[in-house]
């Protein structure tokens, strides 16, 4: 039996077991010291690795792939924890990973997790499996991983594919991008909602306003009655006050939505719970819905012709001020400079391009459908994509500064 390799006492967190010997590693901690985690890891394995080096050159060679695994592995951990923080970007804690090796593929699981996040598990479960571990390992050997998980105090951007699927009716399908569980922000809400050739989704009321904006496909609006009728087209958006009921039903060739509240709250029915204020809303059941055709909007260049914007809704179109629509296309490689909206949230979807955003000192990759929520008094600016530029849908709540796009 190997003798024990031990890294400094004030970093010792976990036993990590190698063919009898006992070789004490430190946890790879994933944490998020600014709005968003950060990956910092490693560290452990190169203590042990000092240690190892008066030990048996086995053993060195064990702690040295221990070493590299961690390392090599920093960057889709990271990955893994981001779409545990698509759920709830409260989650943190311990996890360890238990590694035994076999003649042929390890055999890899998470025996403890104190995020409690099934999506962490499963990414880390693939994470390590899928490496290409250095032949030092004999069948039988294990190895124990301590990983630890900070969560930030918020979380800015979230990209949809992280984001689990709901079936919400025979072919809906809606993914909760943005809501107060990932961002901590109760403001406003932000769904994708999918609709499959001929599916529909009943006239529903809510508490909340809602922006619905038609990505792509073709389909018809519809209030409770069924005689109130509008058919869109991608690029169309429609407005709907708190108690207005809002049916959809896709055309042939089936239909995308970006869903918006504000506030939050009517997004849990997509998401298996109950839609707050539904009743309150129900009672103001004369609101109506206001629908626009994009292709009929007026463009505004802005930021010094950096971009243009379509303005969809705003207080005067929409009849209130509790929330505003618009489409802005930003051109290649063009910064939108850092500014503050002291008393609106914003939220903003990625349909095309990507960049770089910048919100509160930090900048954060984005890509197409990714969503970004910005709270109000939060500074933040824009750096699209050298080569294909941006184009996104931008929800203001309350309204107002949409106003600044206007000549």
């Amino acid at each position: 039996m190997g003798r024990k390799v031990r890294a400094p006492a004030h970093r010792l967190i976990g036993a990590i077991a190698v063919a009898g010997a006992a070789c004490a590693g430190t946890a790879a901690e994933h944490r998020a010291p600014g709005a968003e985690s950060r990956v910092a890891a490693g560290r452990a394995a190169a203590d042990a690795a000092d240690a190892g080096r008066g030990g048996t050159d086995r053993e060195a060679e064990q702690v040295a792939a221990i070493e590299w695994a961690v390392r090599q592995t920093a960057a889709a951990v990271h990955l893994c924890y981001k779409r545990a923080l698509a759920d709830d970007f409260r989650r943190e804690g311990r996890v360890v990973v238990d590694i035994v090796f076999s003649g042929g593929a390890p055999r890899v699981e998470v025996v403890r997790d104190a995020t409690h996040s099934a999506k962490l598990r499963s990414c880390l479960v693939a994470t390590f499996s899928e490496l290409p571990w250095p032949p030092v390992f004999n069948a039988g050997d294990r190895v124990q991983l301590p990983l630890s998980f900070v969560a930030p105090p918020a979380q800015y951007t979230v990209w949809r594919r992280d984001v689990d699927e709901r079936d919400v009716a025979p072919g809906a399908v809606a993914q909760v991008v943005v809501d107060e569980r990932n961002t901590g922000n109760p403001a406003a809400s932000l769904t994708y909602l999918r609709l499959a050739p001929g599916a529909a989704l009943p006239a529903h009321r809510a508490a909340s306003t809602a922006l619905v904006y038609l990505v792509q496909g073709r389909a018809a609006v519809v209030d409770a009655s069924g005689r109130h009728r509008r058919f869109l087209a991608a690029g169309d958006a429609v407005y709907v006050p708190p108690g207005a009921a809002l049916g959809l039903a896709a055309e042939p060739g089936g239909a995308e939505f970006v869903v918006a509240y504000a506030p939050a709250g009517p997004e849990q029915r997509f998401d298996g719970g109950a839609s707050a204020g539904d009743a309150g809303a129900a009672a103001r059941g004369g609101a109506r819905w206001l629908a626009v055709t994009g292709a009929d909007l007026p463009r505004h260049p802005v930021a010094g012709g950096a971009a243009e914007v379509a303005i969809y809704f705003d207080a005067a179109r929409a009849g209130d001020g509790r929330a505003s629509l618009d489409r802005i296309s930003v051109r290649p490689g063009a910064r939108l400079p850092a500014h503050v909206h002291a008393d609106a949230t914003e939220v903003v979807y990625l349909l095309d391009g990507g960049g770089e955003v910048e919100v509160a000192g930090e900048r954060y990759p984005v890509g197409p459908h990714t969503a970004v929520q910005i709270p109000a008094g939060t500074p933040h600016a824009f750096y699209a994509d050298p080569d294909r530029g941006a184009t996104a849908v931008q929800i203001y709540t309350p309204a107002g500064p949409e106003q600044r796009f206007k000549p």
